[in-house]
């Protein structure tokens, strides 16, 4: 079973985000999301039937800003189009062994949580589970409201061979997150230090860190679940063409070709310099999440609107894009917290459709904020009452200008995950170099996209 992204004990689980597990493509796929793509659709709400829809999402916690937003959206839809009830479920745990289910069942959930890459969106739209939104897509104008990046991760081909491209099968809810740096205002200060805007100056604040008996890099393996360090690691190494075009199979990019053997290689090299607790590959990422809000370490390594505290506590802390050293603008690797479909046995499209539609516009990005979460679509002034919140707005505006949200590395292959955690450990038991791991990497990326041919 795959891990999810996001696997961190106590505040921080509240907010998973379930990667699917993958599911063999039916043999009708292609015809199914051909006879989709030609289907007219109903836009105009005065003419859209009364109804009730079942939007499924895996934010459980009731008191987690994730949660508050979901329901505030869902009122706010409710509140303008009456005609059409919302009816919420939510699922805890890991939600890869019900997804499915959920979604062949006649009388599932019209609105569903289907993650994007192959283990997703990939797989669940090539098994004909998923109706196709091209129809809707152009009625509503989606390639005109979000950015060509985040379309491109909720698009896959009716033949099962191409994620990041082809028909829409999805679409992002307006609060995202994105890889980053999390860093303790306090200690930045107390070196002397900025935000760096290189990466020679983050490595030279980590021995500064370490010289001044500050832990330099909070951190912890034992579940591997933290390969947000490798991923921001390869933003600031890596070409983002290549790192794109791996991730969704274009043209011949090599795993080494996208900057993951010097992240890699980086990551080696702090372990080895003791920048990483002592004990670090015993920890969880939960604990590791933990010690760093409790004040033991200067950075943290994780996704904005994951970190376990809140309030003024939260403000203690700041965030930023892992810098480059060529001076150019630093890619963001980042998604919406929730992306949603429609399930093909739904039996009110239409409606639904008119939701999703509703829950990724622009101005539902005033309510991420309203419960002091990122938005993920749309410009927005970094002027709110939390310091965090405006640190990662800045990240956003800084995304949505150059259109620079990369996928997740890990959406390459429904295994590339487990691949990617299980060879970082290796890397860090020093079994491995940098070398090795974009080896181990592209083996797996070869094994399946031979299978996709």
């Amino acid at each position: 079973m795959k891990k999810s992204r996001f696997i961190v004990a106590g505040a921080i689980a509240t907010g998973l985000m379930l990667s699917l597990a993958a599911c063999a493509p039916g043999s009708s796929a292609a015809n199914a999301g051909n006879a989709d793509a030609n289907t007219a659709v109903v836009t105009d709400p005065s003419k859209i039937a009364a109804t009730t829809i079942t939007e499924f999402d895996s934010f459980t916690d009731s008191t987690s800003g994730l949660s508050q937003y979901m329901d505030k959206v869902n009122a706010a839809f409710m509140a303008k189009y009456p005609k059409i009830k919302v009816k919420r479920q939510t699922a805890g745990g890991d939600i890869n062994t019900t997804l499915k289910l959920k979604i062949s069942d006649p009388s599932g959930p019209d609105i569903v949580p289907a993650n994007q890459g192959w283990a997703g969106i990939g797989d669940l739209s090539a098994s004909g589970l998923l109706l196709n939104l091209d129809p809707y897509a152009k009625a509503y104008g989606w390639d005109k409201t979000f950015p060509t990046s985040l379309l491109q991760q909720h698009s896959a081909t009716t033949d099962g061979k191409q994620f990041g491209s082809g028909s829409v099968f999805g679409v992002p809810v307006n609060q995202g997150s994105f890889v980053t740096v999390f860093y303790n205002r306090d200690k930045l200060s107390q070196l002397g230090l900025k935000v760096p805007t290189t990466i020679d100056q983050f490595q030279a604040s980590l021995s500064k860190a370490k010289a001044a008996g500050i832990t330099p890099v909070q951190i912890g393996i034992q579940d591997q679940a933290a390969t947000a360090i490798l991923l921001a690691l390869q933003d600031a190494y890596g070409d983002p063409t290549k790192i794109r075009d791996f991730v969704y199979g274009e043209g011949n990019v090599k795993a080494q070709d996208t900057g993951m053997t010097q992240a890699a290689d980086t990551f080696a090299k702090w372990a080895k310099n003791g920048y990483f607790p002592k004990d670090y590959q015993g920890i969880k990422l939960g604990d590791s999440a933990t010690s760093f809000v409790n004040g033991d370490g200067l950075y943290f390594f994780y996704y904005t609107g994951y970190l376990p505290a809140s309030g003024p506590q939260l403000d203690k802390f700041g965030t930023f894009i892992m810098p480059r050293n060529d001076g150019e603008t630093a890619p963001v690797t980042g998604s919406s917290s929730q992306n949603f479909s429609i399930a093909k046995n739904s039996k009110s499209p239409d409606a639904s459709a008119l939701y999703l539609n509703f829950i990724s516009s622009v101005k539902n990005g005033q309510i991420s904020i309203d419960v002091l979460n990122t938005p993920i679509i749309g410009q927005w002034k970094e002027n709110t009452s939390s310091a965090m919140l405006n640190d990662t707005l800045g990240v956003l505006n800084q995304a949505d200008k150059a259109n620079g949200y990369l996928p997740y590395f890990d959406w390459s292959t429904p295994t590339m995950l487990d691949t990617l955690s299980k060879n970082q450990s290796l890397l860090a038991a020093g079994q491995i170099d940098g070398a090795g791991m974009s080896k181990a990497l592209q083996d797996d990326y070869a094994a399946f996209r031979a299978k996709k041919k």
